[in-house]
């Protein structure tokens, strides 16, 4: 009976001959962590390590999509924007978690289609989630996948806290002047 061995694609962390020590220990250190850590689904598996001989090898499970800063570069339009729809509602009340720990944007009940234009006036008369708007949607009404990309940076934030309130100990009403003297200075400014 013979044994068929598929093929596996992998990823190939090296050192090149006559790398600096500091370089060689670097890649040594990271060997030893990954072999430490042990297997968890969220942890890149370590398939084998090669440190007796220059060059070191690292052999690591190969990531089809690479790391997720090229991989948000390259998502950078979401499936919603593509469709020409708005949430303008993003928030952690509005992402439910499904069997396999799957996520889902719901609620689209403020959700609309911004045509062409990449922009839609709000009703002024419609309640919006101040805490979770861009100034501009606050301020004029205007809804954009930018404003969607200001939502999405506070839910973040509401993950990050694991639920945490966004711009905890600020009422609503005087968000929009806590906004407006912060946004221009910069990622330093404060809102307090």
């Amino acid at each position: 009976m013979k044994n068929k061995v598929d093929d596996v694609v992998v990823a190939i962390k090296t050192t090149k001959v006559g790398a600096f020590d500091e370089v060689k220990e670097d890649l040594l250190n990271e060997m030893k962590l990954i072999a430490e850590l042990g297997d968890h689904v969220n942890i890149l598996c370590l398939l084998a390590c090669c440190s007796m001989n220059e060059p070191f090898y690292l052999i690591t499970e190969y990531m089809k999509y690479g790391d997720l800063l090229g991989f948000l570069r390259e998502c950078r339009r979401t499936h919603i924007q593509e469709k020409t729809f708005l949430s303008r509602d993003l928030a952690a009340r509005n992402v439910l978690v499904g069997e396999g720990l799957t996520i889902k944007i719901s609620d689209f009940g403020l959700a609309d289609d911004i045509y062409t234009r990449g922009y839609k006036r709000r009703a002024t008369e419609q309640k919006i989630p101040v805490k979770w708007c861009s100034l501009e949607t606050i301020l004029n009404g205007i809804c954009s996948s930018e404003g969607d990309s200001w939502s999405f940076g506070v839910l973040l934030y509401e993950i990050f806290t694991l639920g945490g309130t966004p711009y905890p100990g600020i009422a609503p009403r005087l968000l929009v002047s806590r906004l407006k003297k912060r946004l221009p200075h910069g990622p330093t400014g404060k809102l307090s």
